[in-house]
């Protein structure tokens, strides 16, 4: 038994790997603005060969339309999560292929956009509704390095985690709480109360000095 998928292609059942490809709708320019409604296709190839990004856009050529100026958004969709990754480079194809090997069935989302336009959306606008399908695929691993919109942009840099500030507890003051009722509160050394008073901590035989007292500016008023 062999899946026919061209008339001058055929590939074997154990091989097979069956894309599930929703198109959102979009405005082709091949011959002048055509709107075309949302699609959903079947491509069939073998999972054995080294299938690329070009392999599928001339796949999905020979089922719809796009112009000459607008060129193929493709994510992979989880249908579990709904969650999904944009497909840039081949080696993100062959890990696809690798994250669905034993299902042999992987679903991809395809937005028309105009080439040369950063596109950096979050999620396909063909995303809105899911492919569906009588086959099931289990939670898929998201490859490295897939988000972004090209080679001629750029993937946002990632932010480094901010460095916590390095607290010197020996300039601070903790307060207790006030409904701690009977239990002392410290808010400065008595040591250095004393020193600031013109004293010194500890005089001859380990008691303290007594303060200086500093002479008044004005004499003190006699009493009346």
């Amino acid at each position: 038994m062999f899946f026919h998928v061209y008339d001058d292609a055929r590939i074997d059942p154990g091989s097979a790997f069956r894309l599930v490809v929703k198109v959102g709708p979009y405005v082709a320019d091949e011959y002048g603005p055509v709107d075309m409604a949302e699609q959903q296709h079947d491509i069939w190839f073998d999972r054995n060969d080294q299938y690329s990004l070009a392999k599928f856009h001339d796949d999905l050529s020979t089922k719809t339309i796009w112009g000459p100026s607008q060129t193929l958004a493709v994510w992979v969709v989880d249908q579990e999560t709904g969650s999904e990754w944009k497909l840039r480079r081949d080696e993100h194809v062959q890990q696809m292929i690798k994250d669905h090997w034993d299902e042999r069935v992987a679903f991809l989302t395809v937005d028309v956009v105009k080439k040369g336009v950063c596109n950096d959306n979050a999620s396909s606008a063909a995303s809105r509704a899911r492919c569906v399908s009588g086959v099931t695929n289990e939670h898929s691993v998201e490859p490295n390095d897939v988000e972004g919109c090209g080679d001629t942009c750029s993937t946002p840099p990632s932010h480094d985690e901010q460095p916590v500030a390095v607290v010197d507890w020996s300039i601070l003051t903790i307060q207790e709480n006030p409904k701690d009722d009977g239990t002392a509160t410290q808010l400065v050394d008595e040591d250095q109360i004393y020193e600031a008073r013109g004293g010194s901590a500890t005089g001859a035989g380990g008691a303290r000095a007594p303060p200086t007292v500093a002479e008044p500016l004005e004499p003190p008023l006699s009493p009346p």
